[in-house]
């Protein structure tokens, strides 16, 4: 029976052409994609509706830069922007002590517990936010959240009962704390809460002038449109960012977002465009170790984004290139990070079908995956669970599967307390 999907039959035109004009036998090309002959036969003939990530592989061993993606795109849900009603506008926010919002987040908050003063409290706030970012490494959310609640809340009351002059410091390190408790949310896959507290911090920073922070909540809006496969919301909140009064850092995390958004599109000469951008910014960026530093101080993030879109754009065998040292090279003290690489790289390997490698990565993700309750990084777990069910009579995939399929089980993620649906997954 035939697709009434007139998506099918375009793609199917446009893919038999150019697998033709580069004289590939449809067995060859079928090889080369990962895909049976059986499945792309029915693809070319309208039978059957192509997948994104078939039009990814496809476009990247025909060299259609994109325009096999862009098909299948056309259509997909996914270019109805899960922030075409949610952008945050910036100006009209104004809150500050004695406000409405304000008193809410302090309430939300709880504070409750005595803190040092002065200058020694902020001293020891920069201390404890540098310590629960290293305790993210290794802990889940729903440890860490409560600690990032208390921490606000004290943060917020210190701002209310202290002189001028050290308020704007609290202030300050209370929009760093939401904006980690922001990533957190996302981590339990609860993207609403994840929106919530950035934008908190937003209303907090702008009470400071923290023009980083405020450009920032766009790059995690962006991180948080890239995992619901929506890119024209990744680019488009990557974009605003670097129209912002910003740092060079924060603009360079904002053009590898962007880039990755791209990616996703299947956009390759855009994407080459705003990482070529990322890449000079990031040779004018000062190293720093600073609790309040925003993005990821445990991993080379420029290499990571690189890695994450050249899967993305169908390259897969030049993301393992990217992403092998990198996950070898990162510390094993930093599991957060080092996981969420390897569930990449296991993504990547499993594409070319190097299934003895992808074995090997996955069996150190999911011994540290119960500790971190990611559900960002379940959900690349997912995606691997997919591309390994086509190979499923081959012994290294058996050997997988039972591990995989048991770690991404509802009841093992509510025993972890955040919600495993893909739509929730939370970058």
């Amino acid at each position: 029976m035939t697709t009434d999907r007139p998506i099918a039959s375009a793609f199917a035109t446009e893919l038999r052409r150019r697998r033709l004009e580069r004289k590939l036998t449809l067995a060859e090309f079928s090889r080369r994609v990962h895909y049976s002959k059986g499945h792309v036969s029915k693809v070319e003939n309208g039978l059957k509706a192509p997948g994104i990530d078939f039009a990814r592989r496809a476009d990247a061993e025909l060299e259609a830069d994109g325009v096999l993606t862009a098909l299948v795109r056309s259509e997909d849900r996914s270019t109805n922007s899960v922030f075409a009603d949610m952008a945050l506008d910036i100006a009209h926010i104004r809150h500050g002590p004695g406000s409405v919002r304000f008193e809410t987040h302090l309430a939300f908050a709880g504070h409750s517990f005595p803190s040092p003063s002065g200058v020694q409290a902020i001293e020891y706030y920069r201390a404890v936010l540098a310590r629960v970012k290293d305790l993210g490494q290794t802990l889940g959310p729903t440890i860490i959240m409560p600690i990032l609640r208390t921490q606000v809340g004290l943060l917020l009351g210190d701002a209310q009962s202290s002189p001028s002059e050290n308020s704007d410091q609290f202030l300050h390190l209370a929009a760093r704390f939401m904006e980690f408790a922001g990533w957190m949310a996302q981590e339990m896959g609860d993207n609403e809460a994840a929106i919530r507290w950035t934008e908190s911090a937003v209303a907090v920073a702008q009470q400071v002038g923290d023009d980083d922070m405020i450009a920032y909540a766009y790059v995690r809006k962006a991180l948080i449109a890239l995992y619901y496969g929506d890119h024209y919301g990744t680019i488009a909140m990557a974009r605003r960012a670097q129209q912002m009064n910003c740092s060079t850092h924060v603009r360079r995390l904002a053009a590898q977002r962007e880039a990755q958004g791209y990616a996703l599109a299947g956009e390759r000469d855009m994407y080459l465009d705003a990482i070529e951008r990322a890449e000079q910014l990031l040779r004018g960026e000062d190293e720093t170790n600073e609790p309040e530093y925003l993005g990821s101080r445990k991993v080379k993030d420029f290499d990571l984004a690189r890695g994450w879109a050249l899967y993305d754009l169908g390259q897969h065998q030049q993301a393992i290139e990217v992403l092998q040292p990198l996950h070898d090279n990162t510390e094993a003290s930093s599991v957060r990070a080092r996981t969420r690489i390897g569930a990449r790289l296991a993504l990547a390997l499993a594409s070319e079908r190097q299934l003895d490698r992808t074995q090997d990565v996955l069996s150190t993700v999911l011994v540290t995956l119960p500790h971190i309750e990611s559900a960002t990084i379940r959900s690349d777990l997912t995606q691997l669970l997919k591309i390994l069910r086509r190979w499923h009579a081959d012994e290294a995939v058996q050997r997988m599967m039972p591990a995989l399929s048991a770690a991404l089980m509802p009841t093992a993620a509510a025993n972890a307390g955040f919600d495993p649906r893909p739509g929730n997954a939370g970058t």
